[in-house]
Order: structure tokens, then C-alpha cells, then sequence
């Protein structure tokens, strides 16, 4: 995940807990906690909560937007048939 996109943090804590973060709920948030994906869940439809471990915790969030993987491969289609009429004319 060193694309620039992703976050970590690490965290040290004695019982099983969650974290309760600031950022805007959205599907396209990933999580994962020493290098296991968990799951994100949502806080009053606003927030964006992380279940943690008791112990060490390394924490590594991600964000892809829903739409970045189709909408990339509609312009690729797009560009391809684009170039596709203007050859075959």
C-alpha cells in the first residue's frame, strides 16, 4: 500500500476496544489491523469505526472510491472503441 493513498497509525491498548474516527462514513474505505483486513463500520450513518485488537495494533486504512475501478474501465473501453472507428474509416 505505498501509493500515497493509504494511512497507518500504530496503537497500544490493554483491552479489546474500537476506534471511532472523523472521517465520513463511505463503502470505500478499507481497514486493516496487523496486516488483516477487518471489517469498517459506519457510526450514525457519519462516522467511521475500527474494531480493535487488545495489545499492539497497526492500523492501516485505505480509500478507493466506489466508482474509480468502473468509471477507469468505461474511459479505457471509451478510448479504445474511439480509436478503433477512427483507424477502421
Amino acid at each position: 500500500m505505498g501509493n500515497g493513498q493509504s494511512k497507518g497509525i500504530s496503537l497500544q491498548i490493554t483491552i479489546k476496544k474500537a476506534l471511532l474516527l472523523t472521517i465520513p462514513a463511505d463503502p470505500g474505505w478499507k481497514a486493516k489491523i496487523n496486516g488483516k483486513q477487518v471489517a469498517v463500520k459506519t457510526v450514525d450513518n457519519l462516522f467511521t469505526l475500527v474494531p480493535l485488537n487488545s495489545g499492539k495494533n497497526q492500523l492501516t486504512m485505505k480509500y478507493v472510491p466506489t466508482g474509480l475501478v468502473l468509471g477507469a474501465w468505461l474511459t479505457i473501453l471509451g478510448l479504445s472503441s474511439f480509436i478503433f472507428v477512427q483507424i477502421w474509416r
